[in-house]
């Protein structure tokens, strides 16, 4: 409310076309600032360009859009995987690109400055009214940009940074996994094999030491049935003779 008596009272003694003609050309070069944040877009010579269309329609034409291409390079992914995505989160984290700032750091005063004079204004005149409305846009649009927007954007990417980070460890993880399960049902193999190989020689030593001790006992008993057959003649020829 405010902003608008200081308006209406700097322009009151001018005319009205002048003032009509550079709040106008004012009026698209914020909108098209305004896109500009939320799109990351020039998009001021287009604004402006229909601005002029629709007040001479057979005047002009507007140029087709040209797309713009990016080329993306891929990286070749590191082998400590997780220490560069760490250092890849601490430097996004510190690294912010979108800082909070003012409308005047944002729009060119000298040049709606420059305007507001060829249309009629004095020079103070003209630097109170870009005052004025920098001090609008920063109450009802950078305010909210640097409290809402800023701090949204922020946590959206470091979430974003997160949750990357999370998937790649889990890979990690998986992959780690899957190669120590590997690693341990090969140990297993090779106990098993190990295993029935000891059991085999083991087979072998018990049936050889078996085989020594029923050779023992054969030569044993044949000791003892000789003993007995020597017995049995001697008796038999006492009782004969």
């Amino acid at each position: 409310m405010i902003a608008n008596r200081l308006i209406s009272r700097t322009l009151f003694k001018f005319p009205i076309k002048h003032v009509y003609t550079s709040l106008i050309s004012i009026r698209h070069q914020l909108i098209a600032h305004k896109l500009q944040f939320h799109t990351g877009v020039d998009n001021s010579s287009v604004i402006l360009e229909k601005s002029m269309l629709l007040k001479h329609p057979k005047s002009t034409t507007i140029p087709p859009k040209k797309e713009e291409t990016k080329k993306i390079e891929k990286n070749e992914k590191p082998s400590d995987l997780i220490q560069t995505l760490s250092e890849q989160l601490i430097a996004d984290t510190n690294l912010n690109t979108h800082k909070p700032t003012m409308a005047e750091n944002e729009i060119d005063t000298m040049s709606i400055t420059a305007q507001l004079t060829e249309n009629g204004f004095s020079d103070t005149q003209s630097q109170s009214i870009v005052k004025v409305i920098m001090s609008i846009l920063n109450d009802e649009f950078y305010s909210s940009y640097n409290d809402k927007y800023l701090r949204d954007f922020e946590i959206d990417k470091q979430l974003h940074l997160f949750n990357s980070l999370t998937s790649e460890i889990q890979f990690i993880i998986a992959n780690s996994r899957d190669t120590q399960f590997n690693l341990h049902h090969l140990q297993i193999t090779r106990l098993k094999r190990d295993l029935n190989l000891d059991l085999d020689n083991l087979n072998e030593d018990v049936i050889e030491i078996l085989e020594k001790d029923r050779k023992l006992d054969f030569n044993n008993q044949k000791v003892d049935n000789t003993l007995l057959y020597r017995r049995i003649n001697m008796s038999l020829r006492d009782c004969m003779g």
